[in-house]
């Protein structure tokens, strides 16, 4: 909660970091509980913002700032000696402009800005690649199962490493779920109807959370980790900040696999089974990723959801030879060691 002390220092003179601290950060990420991966990326753009900048008076920032601001992340090193990938600039970037908008004017869109300046200049953004990020074909993901075959970790008790993994993977592809979701759900989420109610702490951008469909393929997945007696689907230590540790692995199990996708992630399963459900039915796709907006007459009023989403989920290709008959005869999940 903001105290009076912090009302009063509220000024032009104070500097962007110091305004996120006194401002911000108690008004706009901790009263909407913000996810706390946000407020680090908040604090880890700052920190740029600060050693770039010098982090100047709000009323002395202008377009010239914020380009001196992008051109020094520009010089700063990425992953594997590397300069800082385009997105990850942009990430910076959006988190910078969050906290410079809320200085500015009131709006129906900025509510809640503080009026310390007229007009906020804008933080521009180097212009993403357009190449296209392929969706992973179904020999592919087989390849990614059987590559993860000798995973030796995550070490937890009652959780078998290679079970864990090949969950990990099809689960992904089946519910089409963001990694930072997936790493963060509960067994108490799974309804008895094998629909799964995200909360919205963990589902990215939605105020009410989300409701997706575990097919067969989903449910027999995760069925080797639920006698493990966790209570996370995915147990995983220290979660999000060991986030880079999995991402590692997971391009190891690539490499081993030959699967050469550039700028591809955890979110070529999300891609993969969207691009099939949209060749299929474009309303289901967007329900499954969760892009309906509020005002969408027909997904909000008219269409049985369940129904239509439950059933095309079914029919969902499966890597490893058995797309029509998935359902029929499902993969034999592994045994779990104890």
């Amino acid at each position: 909660m903001i105290r009076q002390a912090d009302r009063r220092t509220l000024s032009p003179d104070m500097s962007l970091t110091a305004f996120y601290d006194a401002y911000v950060h108690p008004i706009h990420r901790i009263a909407k509980d913000a996810d706390p991966k946000t407020i680090a990326l908040d604090r880890t753009a700052l920190g740029h913002w600060r050693e770039i900048t010098g982090d100047p008076p709000l009323n002395e920032i202008d377009e010239y700032v914020t380009a001196e601001f992008v051109a020094g992340l520009k010089t700063k090193p990425g992953r594997r000696g590397q300069s800082m990938a385009r997105s990850t600039i942009a990430k910076h970037c959006i988190h910078a402009q969050f906290v410079l908008d809320r200085a500015g004017p009131r709006s129906r869109r900025m509510r809640n800005a503080a009026r310390l300046i007229d007009e906020p200049p804008g933080i521009e953004k180097p212009r993403q690649s357009n190449a296209m990020r392929l969706p992973l074909t179904l020999e592919q993901l087989q390849a990614w199962i059987e590559s993860s075959s000798n995973a030796t970790s995550p070490r937890l008790p009652g959780v078998d490493p290679v079970a864990w993994w090949r969950a990990l993977i099809l689960f992904g592809y089946n519910t089409a779920l963001r990694i930072d979701c997936m790493m963060r759900l509960e067994w108490s989420m799974v309804g008895e109807d094998n629909w799964l109610t995200v909360p919205p702490e963990i589902f990215k951008g939605h105020e009410h959370g989300g409701l997706f469909f575990l097919n067969q393929a989903a449910r027999d997945a995760i069925k080797p980790l639920r006698d493990a007696g966790h209570d996370r689907i995915f147990p995983f230590r220290n979660w999000p900040s060991s986030s880079s540790w999995l991402q590692e692995q997971r391009r190891r199990q690539w490499g081993r696999a030959d699967i050469d996708q550039p700028g591809c992630g955890f979110h070529a399963l999300r891609r993969s089974s969207l691009t099939w459900l949209a060749g299929k039915n474009e309303l289901v796709a967007r329900l499954v990723a969760g892009h309906v907006a509020g005002g969408d007459m027909l997904a909000g009023h008219y269409v049985d959801r369940k129904q239509v989403v439950s059933e095309l989920l079914e029919q969902l290709p499966q890597p490893g030879g058995l797309q029509d008959d998935y359902c029929k005869a499902p993969h034999a999940p592994p045994e779990v060691s104890k």
